[in-house]
């Protein structure tokens, strides 16, 4: 996919970054509108009522952030969350900080500038304790480095690149999760 500007970038993406709260029922999303992507607008995983919340892409590279939160938009839209996006660690805790209760699903990049991902779902863990948040951390390096932190501050760690169906896969296995933990689909777990 072409970065933002370049030729043939035309159409594929109407983004929104929100930092201010979000009122419930006015949903924020990514939405792709490239016609190479018509699958990314069914939903994730059995039909089921909506979940109501957020996913929020956090990574240092734009580009890599901006073709997750496109990617994503439809997806995420039709299992009911809205996804944004952060440059980095203290903008995710910013943006955690201005959205309403509700679920978050926060994809991470492992090594960034400052506050890495591991580090970033610590420290949101104990900013926002009764808040459920699930952190997927996504590394180019060894996967392993993290197995220690999954179950308690993370719920997966998925390995780079991750193409469309392991967009898909991670995302319908969160929402799942939510799901599947209790009726509401809410859950405080990793």
């Amino acid at each position: 996919m072409a970065a933002p500007g370049a030729p043939g970038h035309e159409g594929v993406l109407v983004k929104m970054r929100t930092v201010a709260p979000v009122p419930p029922g006015d949903i924020a999303t990514a939405k792709t509108v490239d016609p190479a992507f018509p699958a990314l607008a069914s939903p994730v995983g059995p039909s089921h009522a909506p979940v109501a919340g957020c996913v929020l892409v956090v990574d240092d590279q734009a580009t890599q952030r901006f073709v997750t939160t496109a990617v994503l938009g439809e997806m995420a839209s039709a299992s009911g969350f809205h996804v944004l996006d952060a440059a980095d660690g203290p903008a995710a805790l910013e943006a955690l900080a201005s959205l309403p209760d509700g679920p978050v699903l926060v994809l991470s990049d492992a090594l960034m500038p400052g506050m890495g991902g591991l580090e970033l779902a610590r420290v949101a863990r104990a900013r926002f304790p009764d808040r459920p948040l699930r952190f997927v951390l996504f590394t180019a390096h060894d996967a392993g480095q993290y197995a220690d932190a999954v179950g308690t501050d993370l719920a997966d760690v998925v390995t780079k690149p991750v193409g469309i169906d392991g967009l898909r896969s991670v995302l319908g296995a969160q929402v799942a999760a939510w799901r599947a933990a209790a009726p509401n689909g809410l859950k405080t777990g990793p």
